[in-house]
Protein backbone atom coordinates (compact mmCIF):
# COMPACT_ATOMS: atom_id res chain seq x y z
CA UNK A 1 0.00 0.00 0.00
CA UNK A 2 1.40 3.38 -0.96
CA UNK A 3 1.47 6.39 1.38
CA UNK A 4 -1.19 8.03 -0.75
CA UNK A 5 -3.46 4.97 -0.48
CA UNK A 6 -2.92 4.83 3.29
CA UNK A 7 -3.69 8.53 3.63
CA UNK A 8 -6.91 8.16 1.64
CA UNK A 9 -7.96 5.15 3.71
CA UNK A 10 -7.35 6.99 7.00
CA UNK A 11 -9.13 10.12 5.76
CA UNK A 12 -12.13 8.10 4.60
CA UNK A 13 -12.59 6.41 7.97
CA UNK A 14 -12.17 9.67 9.90
CA UNK A 15 -14.74 11.41 7.66
CA UNK A 16 -17.48 8.78 8.11
CA UNK A 17 -20.70 10.21 9.50
CA UNK A 18 -21.68 7.15 11.50
CA UNK A 19 -20.76 5.38 14.73
CA UNK A 20 -17.59 3.99 13.15
CA UNK A 21 -16.50 7.50 12.22
CA UNK A 22 -17.23 8.78 15.73
CA UNK A 23 -15.09 6.07 17.30
CA UNK A 24 -12.34 6.59 14.71
CA UNK A 25 -12.18 10.29 15.61
CA UNK A 26 -12.24 9.48 19.33
CA UNK A 27 -9.45 6.92 19.07
CA UNK A 28 -7.44 9.31 16.88
CA UNK A 29 -7.71 12.03 19.53
CA UNK A 30 -6.54 9.61 22.24
CA UNK A 31 -3.56 8.53 20.13
CA UNK A 32 -2.61 12.14 19.47
CA UNK A 33 -2.99 13.06 23.14
CA UNK A 34 -0.78 10.13 24.14
CA UNK A 35 1.94 11.45 21.83
CA UNK A 36 1.99 14.74 23.75
CA UNK A 37 4.46 15.04 26.61
CA UNK A 38 3.11 14.68 30.16
CA UNK A 39 3.35 18.43 30.81
CA UNK A 40 1.54 19.16 27.52
CA UNK A 41 -1.25 16.76 28.47
CA UNK A 42 -1.60 18.35 31.90
CA UNK A 43 -1.64 21.92 30.60
CA UNK A 44 -3.65 21.09 27.44
CA UNK A 45 -1.12 23.08 25.41
CA UNK A 46 1.57 22.24 22.92
CA UNK A 47 4.88 23.44 24.35
CA UNK A 48 7.30 21.41 22.27
CA UNK A 49 7.08 21.79 18.52
CA UNK A 50 8.31 18.26 17.91
CA UNK A 51 5.76 17.12 15.34
CA UNK A 52 4.08 14.82 17.85
CA UNK A 53 0.59 15.17 19.17
CA UNK A 54 -1.62 18.16 18.58
CA UNK A 55 -0.65 21.36 16.85
CA UNK A 56 -0.90 24.40 19.16
CA UNK A 57 -4.25 25.50 17.70
CA UNK A 58 -5.83 22.13 18.57
CA UNK A 59 -4.07 21.20 21.82
CA UNK A 60 -6.73 22.41 24.26
CA UNK A 61 -9.76 21.07 22.41
CA UNK A 62 -7.98 17.88 21.37
CA UNK A 63 -6.81 17.00 24.86
CA UNK A 64 -10.15 17.87 26.40
CA UNK A 65 -12.10 15.77 23.88
CA UNK A 66 -9.63 12.87 24.09
CA UNK A 67 -10.12 12.81 27.87
CA UNK A 68 -13.90 12.92 27.35
CA UNK A 69 -13.73 9.98 24.93
CA UNK A 70 -11.58 7.97 27.36
CA UNK A 71 -13.99 8.66 30.23
CA UNK A 72 -17.32 8.29 28.41
CA UNK A 73 -16.51 5.98 25.48
CA UNK A 74 -18.14 8.27 22.91
CA UNK A 75 -18.04 11.77 21.47
CA UNK A 76 -21.10 13.97 21.10
CA UNK A 77 -22.27 14.87 17.59
CA UNK A 78 -21.03 18.43 18.19
CA UNK A 79 -17.56 17.17 19.16
CA UNK A 80 -17.34 14.92 16.11
CA UNK A 81 -18.53 17.75 13.87
CA UNK A 82 -15.72 19.99 15.14
CA UNK A 83 -13.09 17.47 13.99
CA UNK A 84 -14.89 16.50 10.80
CA UNK A 85 -15.49 20.08 9.65
CA UNK A 86 -13.57 21.36 6.69
CA UNK A 87 -10.67 23.54 7.77
CA UNK A 88 -9.28 26.28 5.54
CA UNK A 89 -11.41 25.14 2.59
CA UNK A 90 -9.19 22.10 2.01
CA UNK A 91 -12.28 19.90 1.69
CA UNK A 92 -10.88 17.54 4.30
CA UNK A 93 -11.86 17.17 7.93
CA UNK A 94 -9.73 19.00 10.50
CA UNK A 95 -8.64 15.69 12.06
CA UNK A 96 -7.13 14.57 8.73
CA UNK A 97 -4.18 16.91 9.11
CA UNK A 98 -2.85 14.31 11.59
CA UNK A 99 -3.01 11.35 9.17
CA UNK A 100 0.74 10.75 9.22
CA UNK A 101 0.92 10.44 13.01
CA UNK A 102 -2.13 8.20 12.97
CA UNK A 103 -0.54 5.97 10.33
CA UNK A 104 2.55 5.66 12.55
CA UNK A 105 0.34 4.56 15.44
CA UNK A 106 -1.44 2.04 13.21
CA UNK A 107 1.92 0.66 12.10
CA UNK A 108 3.03 0.22 15.73
CA UNK A 109 -0.20 -1.62 16.49
CA UNK A 110 0.23 -3.96 13.51
CA UNK A 111 3.82 -4.73 14.46
CA UNK A 112 2.87 -5.60 18.05
CA UNK A 113 0.28 -8.18 16.95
Amino acid sequence: MTKKDLRIQIENVLARKDKTGMHAVGRALVHLKNRQTDDEQASKETRNLNGKGFQPCHAFMGTKMANWYEDKGFLTPKQVAYWQNDENKLQKPRICRYWKQLSEEAQKKMESQ
